[in-house]
């Protein structure tokens, strides 16, 4: 089960990341090597909650 909570964590991840990047880049322009940080730093953050949140419930 851990295997698949990783995936979920890394997708998740992934898709937060996208939507605040596309949310901001909406309302501020960013160049790409700051979407490319953001986009990164969002991924780790937000895949990092979400594992720790589902290990948390899962048992």
């Amino acid at each position: 089960m851990g295997g698949l909570q990783k995936v979920f964590a890394i997708i998740g991840g992934l898709a937060i990341a996208i939507g605040v990047i596309y949310l901001v880049n909406t309302l501020v322009p960013l160049g790409q090597d700051m979407m490319i940080i953001l986009g990164v730093v969002l991924t780790l953050s937000a895949g990092t909650s979400l594992y720790f949140m589902t290990k948390g419930s899962g048992g």
